[in-house]
């Protein structure tokens, strides 16, 4: 990897764990999280079960990865539907990043975005209690 690979890389990594930071403040970064499982496992239609600790998705076959054009989310008959539990939210996401970053170099504009809408959401959330209490 390149240095600036290892940089996007780390960065992605403390995104990951700034939104995994606290279980009240999940549901605001599900976008992110979401965008992070399907680079990492070339998925479709991923949801996210926060309480449950589960992940539910449609994976993509290895052969089919570029040869499918891929509208949305919706599943092509090349996917395999996958379900999956998790104790770490934050490991599982970082395990997704892995060592292939010709994805991640790809999608990186998306995750930052993502990731600071999650963070905006969250502030204005936060904003709309402060005001409500006062």
């Amino acid at each position: 990897m390149t240095a600036k690979e290892v940089e996007i890389v780390n960065y992605l990594k403390l995104l990951i764990d700034i939104s995994c930071a606290r279980v009240a403040n999940l549901i605001h970064f599900t976008n992110f999280h979401i965008l992070v499982v399907k680079v990492g496992f070339n998925a479709l239609d991923v949801q996210f079960d926060y309480r449950r600790k589960r992940i539910g998705m449609h994976v993509l076959h290895k052969e089919q990865i570029n040869k499918t054009i891929i509208y949305g989310d919706t599943m092509t008959s090349h996917s395999v539907p996958v379900n999956l539990c998790y104790e770490d939210l934050g490991k599982f996401l970082r395990s997704c990043i892995g060592k292939d970053t010709k994805h991640l170099l790809q999608h990186k504009q998306l995750f930052f975005k993502s990731f600071f809408e999650g963070k905006s959401s969250l502030k204005n959330n936060r904003e709309r209690n402060i005001e409500y209490i006062g």
